[in-house]
């Protein structure tokens, strides 16, 4: 597995799998989870999952935390001093990962603005909202509700 950072606001954590290892992490119901760390009882709700932009936001004890989840590519590239350049706006919304099809938000010809839902998809007992990345015009919706779909499968293609 190697390590991975984890950023919430203007803390930057990197952890490994062995740091990984000394949680014990028992699942109450879907997205509730008891975490002891430390001989520390936690509580922890999986609010919102964005797999598009590794971004994951919990409620740990009652408080909010907002994550960023950078792999060790993305953590070698920053080391280094590259930056990935700003790519040009997509034109396609293609599946971060197979699952399931369990809202369609949007259809042809529909204007959306950045952030607006554009599909819900349910994967390992979670449910997963597809977001706009910029302001645009629907031009095609490839799914429909109850659609399995794969990883890379184009969900949704937007106007020029």
């Amino acid at each position: 597995m190697g390590s991975f950072q984890v950023t919430s606001k203007n803390c930057v954590l990197t952890v490994d799998e062995n740091q990984l290892n000394q949680y014990q992490i028992s699942e109450i119901s879907q997205d509730n989870y008891h975490l002891i760390y430390k001989d520390k009882s936690l509580q922890a709700k999986i609010i919102s999952v964005d797999l598009t932009n590794c971004r994951v936001e919990l409620l740990i004890d009652e408080v909010r935390y907002e994550l960023t989840i950078d792999d060790e590519l993305k953590m070698l590239i920053d080391s280094i001093g590259l930056r990935l350049s700003e790519k040009k706006i997509d034109d396609i919304l293609k599946a971060p990962m197979p699952g399931l099809v369990i809202n369609v938000s949007v259809t042809p010809n529909q204007i959306v603005k950045k952030g607006d839902n554009l599909i819900t998809l349910e994967a390992m007992k979670m449910e997963n909202v597809l977001k706009a990345h910029h302001d645009g015009v629907i031009k095609s919706v490839n799914v429909l509700k109850g659609e399995k779909v794969e990883k890379g499968q184009i969900l949704i293609e937007f106007e020029n």
